[in-house]
């Protein structure tokens, strides 16, 4: 069983070690949470299960963290096939 997250594109040269520390914390309880989740679920409901975690997090560039472009508005998209 493996499973593989990541927490987007992010220049980790102007974030502050504090920020680094936090977002490599976060990732890792995502990983086990999601880890966990998996033995009693499909790799398709642990997909869905581990992004929307990352997505719950304000640390990372999606859903609740997402940043606002230029024009003012925030823009997501996901999907999933299967």
């Amino acid at each position: 069983m493996r499973i593989l997250i990541h927490g987007g594109f992010f220049s980790e040269s102007s974030q502050s070690n504090e920020t680094k520390l936090l977002k490599q914390n976060a990732l890792l309880d995502i990983l086990e949470k999601s880890k966990t989740y998996l033995k009693n679920n499909n790799a398709v409901s642990t997909s869905i299960f581990a992004t929307s975690l990352l997505e719950d997090s304000p640390l990372f560039n999606a859903g609740i963290g997402s940043q606002i472009q230029q024009d003012g508005k925030i823009r997501m998209s996901a999907a999933i096939m299967d």
